[in-house]
């Protein structure tokens, strides 16, 4: 072509090359499999049933036959012939036995047999013979066709031992909540044929912020046998309650040796999933009264004139975090309760007599205002049912040295006798009760809220209720509870 057209039509041929022969070499076809380079240690370790010279005569022979007398650095394997001919020493090793027999009119019959023998598994990997009539050495020519059956020697033992070279993670679930344990499935292991490996591999599996709590440890990894093809990893969540991203490795092995894990040589498959924290924060507050005058309770209705109530408020502003549970139940336990209480009583005894009259009155008072409350002291559960859609509450306030202080006051008319007297200090008391909460929700994944209150008083037997009152005056209990599902980031 002449003319202005010529250099860009050369230009855009130049082009057109570049794209045809090298975008196959960036963008390489689908199905492609990176190989792992291992080094095998290999010999010809003895000829049984030759006489000495021709036992080396053949074991030289058979070695350079096989190429094994130099390295080859061709991955995926790169071999290596040692003068070592002990089995324990070296990874693959070949075994021969020669056995003669005469054969009528033509003089001896030879025959050679050849294994190649994985030394750590004892396991025959191929094996071949040959046979010829005469001499030991008429046989060379049979020795060199039989050694055919062992080439390429590398392919041989790569293709045997099934190198892992790809597979898939699979968490239970994803997001996992922080402290949580869930299982890791690693699955559809395969070699560069994508054909099972061989039982004994390993793999090396990693968590970056968590943790795999079986397997073999060797650093900062645990080591697993391959098996049947794939491995179940125990897996547990950091506890630190924070959203966050995991992220699992596998990485294959060159290491063979049955009591060595040897060392991690390629990954092989990376996978994330999400961490979370779902903790809930809330109250739960509790109040009642009791009181009671005159008949309205066989208390004061031994001295009509009497009187008293007491009320009891407290409430707990609470953090639960996720302790354990699986895809049903959930459970949370209790990270930290401030206690916020207060307890007033009031009474008044009047006693009448025909010598005259005794009066006695009193108060006490305990208080707490937000005091953190040991591990001891509160012991909370919140435990969540998806599938039935309920959650309870439940635990015990045992919380000690409350700071009490009360004053009372007597007065005696009793002619002749006159008089009064006064009282009052601070004290240590205590407070115990037991906490049951029941509720349902109706979404259908965790609630975002869970609400309520009870009125303690009809949650009992209506004979129960008026046996107490009938004792001990008007009662009234009411317990509520607020909580919302909150992630910490």
């Amino acid at each position: 072509m002449r003319g202005w057209l010529a250099p860009a039509y050369s230009f855009f041929f130049k082009r057109l090359f570049f794209f045809f022969i090298f975008i196959p070499i960036i963008f390489p076809q689908q199905g492609f499999v990176q190989e792992t380079c291992c080094h095998r240690r290999v010999n010809t370790i003895k000829i049984t049933g030759a006489d000495p010279s021709t036992e080396r005569l053949i074991r030289r022979y058979w070695t350079d036959l096989t190429s094994i007398g130099t390295h080859l650095d061709d991955c995926p394997l790169i071999l290596e012939a040692t003068g070592n001919i002990n089995p324990a020493s070296i990874e693959y090793y070949f075994a021969g036995h020669l056995s003669v027999t005469t054969a009528a009119g033509l003089g001896d019959e030879y025959t050679l047999t050849m294994e190649l023998v994985d030394s750590d598994n004892n396991t025959v990997v191929r094996k071949g013979s040959a046979s010829w009539i005469g001499f030991p050495t008429d046989g060379l020519d049979s020795i060199s066709n039989l050694a055919q059956q062992f080439k390429p020697l590398d392919d041989i033992i790569h293709d045997y031992e099934g190198m892992p070279e790809s597979c898939e993670i699979e968490p239970e679930k994803d997001p996992v909540e922080s402290g949580e344990e869930m299982t890791v499935e690693i699955k559809k292991i395969l070699d560069h044929k994508q054909r099972s490996p061989q039982t004994w591999q390993r793999l090396f599996v990693k968590a970056e912020k968590g943790k795999i709590l079986n397997g073999k440890a060797k650093g900062d990894y645990k080591v697993f046998e391959v098996g049947s093809g794939s491995i179940t990893l125990q897996y547990k969540a950091p506890d630190e309650c924070k959203k966050d991203k995991e992220t699992i490795s596998v990485e294959n092995s060159c290491n063979k040796e049955k009591h060595d894990a040897g060392t991690p040589e390629r990954e092989i498959r990376r996978a994330q999933f999400e961490i979370v924290c779902s903790q809930w924060e809330g109250i739960i507050a509790s109040s009642g009264t009791i009181s009671s005058q005159g008949d309205e309770s066989l208390i004061t209705a031994l001295m009509p004139e009497s009187k008293y109530q007491t009320a009891t408020n407290w409430k707990l502003d609470v953090v639960l975090k996720i302790d354990r549970g699986n895809e049903r139940v959930k459970i949370y336990e209790l990270e930290s309760a401030r206690f916020d209480f207060l307890d007033e009583f009031e009474f008044e005894n009047v006693m009448h007599s025909e010598a005259g009259k005794s009066q006695m009155t009193g108060q006490t008072e305990a208080e707490a205002k937000g005091r953190q409350l040991a591990p001891s002291e509160c012991k909370l559960e919140l435990i969540i049912d998806l599938k039935k859609k309920t959650y309870k509450i439940e635990g015990i306030l045992d919380v000690k040295n409350i700071t009490e202080k009360g004053d009372s006051e007597f007065k005696l008319d009793w002619p002749p006798i006159h008089g009064e007297e006064k009282d009052s200090g601070d004290q240590m008391t205590e407070y115990r009760e037991e906490i049951l909460i029941e509720g349902k929700f109706s979404e259908e994944d965790l609630p975002e809220k869970l609400e309520g209150s009870i009125d303690e008083m009809k949650e009992v037997p209506p004979e129960f209720a008026d046996f107490m009152e009938a004792l001990a005056g008007k009662i009234s209990g009411k317990i509520r509870w607020k909580l919302e599902r909150k992630g910490r980031q």
